[in-house]
């Protein structure tokens, strides 16, 4: 056809009758509204007049049926430069109600950075914000507009659940749509050869997905929906043993073993110039592979283990309960949790930060508006999964080697790896999800519970 113009007239019916006369004025404006598309781009209609006030009521209306964000998005730019010179300044007011985590990837991490009018402080924000929730990697207080998904029409942008393994040198990625009635899920499998092992602590999301440390210079992004491995120059924090975690758009190396002497416990990466690590204020207590979450900008550094020396090269290893919270470049002590966690998982929820798992197999909150803990249901034994025909453990069985968590479906879905048969490497792996409000934990993909020989290095869910 040539140039492809399509007319999308936007219909809606206001029921709170406070704002009737505004949109009815609105409606008057734009009778229909008009988005026009050409050649891909998509732009508003320049010979509508639209005010800036009747065009924020439009962009916060829920009910406004657009088949993604990028087409509310591409709009508003559009009615902007259709008149720079008047509308510039309004770009600031309507932004914020722009659902930017609802953008496909594709806009949201290729186009939106790119706009000159995205070029200030507090788009950046919106930015960076909307990415953090696309990679379920940022957990800050989001205003509950912005996190509500639009009425929708045509293909979504769909919510998929991702666990990453490891085999030998290759790195497996399993991913499956979420599905909230079905137990069963389709699961898709790639994978890519880095030529080097990869171990838990170096796995860490940021905003272009997931990465994995491989060496002293390397680091590998990787885009699920494209199944691409790109590789991108990293420098080696001053930390060994070290959990990765992003805070306001720097990479966090909290704890670990300083390489060399006057080292801080704490140092950041600049994650747009990521050439030198900076020294942050330490924590006060030192530790190896703490649990690290994240909430209102405040980073919860929990348990990790020290290695205390006996004699000679023996060491005792001693778990910790110690909860820190770093905000503004300042630590503070919490308090501490309830009992230790070994090789379990942490996970920000509803306003409360969750440690699940574990040789312990604990599930405890904390809630940081009046620091307190609160300890939970535990989650399932594993003796359903260890146990033969004749309901006798195998004597060669091992309890938890780790577990893993993310929100999921609005609920904490919980990854634990067990050890069948140490005889013969054999692991096997048991999900199971816990449900809030009625303190339960309750098993789900059934179809998954299948042995695989690589171990499991993440989990966590993404939007494409």
């Amino acid at each position: 056809m040539g140039i492809f113009s399509l007319f999308v007239i936007i219909q809606y019916t206001l029921l709170i009758g406070g704002l009737g006369s505004l949109f009815s004025r609105l409606t008057s404006e734009t009778s229909p509204l008009l988005f026009r598309s050409t050649s891909g781009y998509l732009q508003l209609c320049p010979r509508i007049n639209v005010e800036v006030e009747s065009l924020q009521a439009l962009v916060s209306n829920d009910q406004l049926k657009v088949a993604n964000e990028d087409i509310v998005y591409h709009a508003v730019v559009a009615w902007v430069k259709a008149d720079p010179k008047n509308r510039k300044g309004s770009f600031l007011r309507i932004a914020p109600l722009i659902r930017f985590a609802h953008c496909t990837q594709e806009t949201l991490n290729g186009v939106v950075g790119r706009e000159p009018l995205m070029w200030n402080p507090e788009c950046m924000e919106l930015l960076t914000e909307a990415q953090l929730l696309q990679n379920q990697c940022g957990n800050q207080p989001v205003p509950k507009a912005r996190r509500i998904r639009r009425f929708q029409v045509g293909n979504q942008p769909k919510e998929y659940l991702v666990r990453v393994y490891t085999k030998c040198e290759e790195v497996h990625f399993d991913y499956a749509m979420s599905k909230k009635k079905k137990k069963e899920m389709q699961w898709n499998t790639f994978s890519f050869n880095l030529g080097a092992q990869i171990s838990r602590n170096k796995v860490f999301l940021d905003s272009s997905g997931i990465n994995f440390v491989s060496d002293n210079e390397t680091r590998f992004s990787v885009n699920i929906k494209s199944k691409t491995n790109t590789t991108h120059y990293w420098t080696e924090p001053p930390l060994e043993n070290c959990t990765f975690h992003l805070l306001n758009r720097r990479m966090y190396a909290f704890g670990g073993v300083p390489r060399m002497r006057g080292t801080s416990n704490v140092n950041s990466l600049d994650t747009e110039n990521p050439s030198l690590w900076r020294r942050e204020q330490p924590m006060q207590h030192s530790r190896e592979f703490p649990y690290v979450a994240v909430l209102s900008d405040t980073a919860y550094v929990m348990g990790g283990h020290v290695e205390k020396p006996i004699i000679f090269e023996i060491s005792q290893r001693s778990a910790l309960r110690v909860v820190e919270k770093f905000a503004a470049g300042r630590w503070q002590e919490c308090l501490p949790m309830p009992c230790t966690c070994e090789n379990g998982s942490a996970v920000a929820f509803r306003e409360k930060i969750f440690v699940v798992g574990g040789e312990e197999r604990v599930c405890m909150s904390y809630d940081p508006s009046v620091d307190a803990w609160a300890v939970l249901c535990r989650p399932t034994c594993s003796e359903s999964i260890l146990t033969f025909k004749s309901g006798k453990i195998h004597p060669c069985a091992e309890p938890f080697v780790a577990s893993y968590t993310t929100e999921w479906n609005g609920m904490i879905l919980l990854s634990t790896t067990f050890c069948k048969d140490r005889r013969f490497n054999t692991k096997e792996e048991l999900f199971q999800v816990y449900d809030h409000v009625h303190n339960q934990w309750n098993p789900c993909f059934d179809s998954v519970t299948q042995l695989h020989e690589g171990m499991t290095i993440m989990l966590y869910t993404t939007v494409f």
